[in-house]
């Protein structure tokens, strides 16, 4: 019934459409410049990300998108998921926990630490999955970000 793939080149317009739509649930419609060129060239090319994709019924379902990273104090591998979204009318079949379970999966087989990922503060529902699946909130770390326009200053500052 569930059945769980990695993307190809070919599913860069459902990789797309999945960004869009997770955007949208989280009210963030305003910030994708995501386009199929750039996700196929850095997906698919350059290799920054992998995707895994989601099939209920034999129907696209739900979108998982991760990459690696490294923990210098455990020095091994770990897997950052950067999007995990379902289709509304997908939800409630365990597609989730499908595709947790597959990435679970990757690290194992790769000796990798651990899988961290972030969540909306008021995304209650999420929130309550992710502590049933044994996830832990970091409560020590703050999440910090440079922009592109921060980095672009950055680049070219004085010390």
């Amino acid at each position: 019934m569930i059945k769980i793939k990695e993307a190809n080149v070919n599913d860069v317009s459902i990789i797309l459409d999945f960004i869009k739509d997770l955007a949208e649930y989280e009210n963030m419609s305003h910030l994708v410049s995501a386009n199929e060129d750039l996700l196929r060239k850095n997906i698919f090319e350059n290799k920054y990300a992998k995707v895994l994709l989601a099939y209920y019924d034999n129907k696209i379902a739900a979108m998982a998108l991760y990459f690696y990273n490294f923990s210098t104090f455990l020095a091994k591998g770990g897997i950052y998921l950067e999007d995990l979204f379902v289709k509304k009318e997908f939800r409630n079949k365990k597609i989730a926990s499908h595709l947790f379970r597959r990435l679970a999966q990757i690290a194992v087989e790769n000796d990798l630490a651990r899988i961290d990922f972030v969540c909306l503060k008021d995304n209650d529902l999420a929130l309550n999955y992710y502590d049933r699946i044994g996830a832990k909130i970091q409560d020590e770390w703050h999440l910090l970000r440079l922009n592109s326009d921060d980095i672009l200053k950055l680049s070219k500052k004085e010390f």
